[in-house]
């Protein structure tokens, strides 16, 4: 589990004048007796992003993004959007059924199952070295929008 604070730099009632004394007064105070506790680079953090926040992890004294914990994440926003994508399908389905329209059930069908596959079909492990490149894959038949 990992805790975040972000001190107020610019605070006109600081004392201290060094940020690495601020930083660990900071630690000091809240940091509760006997957990281990690491300071970090801000600048750090913010070249991270905040996409993949669940799966950073304390490497030393560096946060790194475990890339498991990574693909999960973002198959997850995938099987969001997915999901919005098969509720919208239900509509005109059930239109196509109570027509008996065989050719548009067959059609949105296989479209559903698709969707339902892309799960299971999508490549997030191949050529994938970097949070950004795991982030740039999405499924072509499924808009980001």
């Amino acid at each position: 589990m990992m805790s975040l604070r972000i001190p107020v730099w610019d605070d006109p009632t600081r004392k201290i004048l060094d940020d690495q004394e601020f930083l660990e007064s900071i630690q000091d105070r809240t940091v509760p007796k006997g957990i281990k506790s690491t300071l970090i680079n801000g600048s750090s953090l913010a070249k991270l992003g905040r996409y993949f926040r669940d799966a950073w992890e304390l490497s030393g004294s560096r946060v790194i993004i475990n890339m498991d914990k990574a693909r999960k994440i973002h198959l997850d926003v995938i099987r969001v959007k997915r999901n919005e994508h098969l509720a919208a399908l239900d509509i005109p389905f059930m239109i196509a059924l109570e027509k008996g329209d065989q050719a548009l059930i067959a059609d949105i069908s296989k479209t559903k199952q698709m969707l339902r596959d892309i799960p299971q079909t999508l490549d997030l492990v191949t050529n994938v070295k970097t949070p950004e490149d795991l982030q740039n894959i999405w499924p072509s038949n499924l808009t980001q929008e």
